[in-house]
């Protein structure tokens, strides 16, 4: 049957950098081969993006929720590693925002897998037991 691993979680980005996060996953629909898995398995782990419209008070978040195979996590990992570089750099005004966010990584058990979180601090993906 195989082993699963429910990954849910968070991402903010600069509303500024919204079009580019949607390219990014955009983009990975026609990556799943390089993570050895079929067209309809990609198509079906992209659907659990989901981005907000609009920031609410100029906050946008991005999430993420579904249990796919454990085998796609670093499918996933990767994409969340690129919008974490989605850095905002406006020197003129002094702004300088880097995407924040968080995700909780629970195996199914098959392979006594430790429950996981990355955290996203300063452009990385940070992985850590939980």
């Amino acid at each position: 049957m195989g082993a699963y691993t429910e990954i849910r979680g968070w991402i903010e980005i600069p509303e500024w950098n919204r079009d580019t996060a949607i390219n990014i996953i955009e983009e990975y629909k026609n990556k799943g081969q390089e993570f050895s898995f079929n067209d309809e398995s990609t198509e079906w782990y992209q659907k659990g993006w989901v981005i907000q419209p609009e920031p609410v008070n100029m906050g946008l978040h991005i999430f993420f929720g579904g249990r796919v195979r454990t085998e796609a996590v670093p499918f996933i990992k990767t994409q969340v590693e690129e919008i974490a570089n989605l850095r905002y750099d406006d020197e003129e005004n002094g702004l300088n925002i880097i995407p924040q966010g968080l995700f909780h990584l629970d195996e199914d058990g098959t392979y006594d897998i430790p429950s996981k979180m990355w955290v996203l601090e300063d452009g990385v993906v940070i992985e850590t037991e939980r």
